[in-house]
């Protein structure tokens, strides 16, 4: 809804003609209603995401960070390893990506 309202004021803003300090006037006006009547909920929930992705970022570089000291072991160079990690990872993508293009592309001719 918020978007609706900016877009129409921008368009007003463009058709008729005024003075540049109302134009921003009036667009700061409108953003200011429009953020007024933004639901709690939405915030609510942008804020949890957010917590969520400070959280996951900060464990995932504590692992990455000391994860050789709890498991040696990974952090062992191997070539054929890494190798093998990387090729597998491609290989299963190339081969999701031609499973669905043929089951869409059998869809779209029935």
């Amino acid at each position: 809804m918020c978007e609706e309202i900016l877009k129409r004021a921008n368009d007003k803003m463009c058709v008729e003609p005024s003075t540049f300090q109302s134009r921003a006037k009036m667009l700061a006006t409108t953003k200011q209603q429009c953020c007024s009547e933004a639901p709690q909920a939405v915030v609510v929930d942008d804020v949890d995401y957010l917590w969520k992705l400070v959280a996951g970022s900060v464990g995932g570089g504590a692992v990455v960070k000391y994860g050789s000291i709890l498991f040696p072991d990974i952090a062992k160079p191997n070539l054929a390893q890494a190798l093998l990690m990387v090729s597998l990872s491609v290989l299963v993508a190339v081969a999701i990506l031609i499973k669905e293009s043929y089951s869409t592309s059998n869809e779209d001719l029935f």
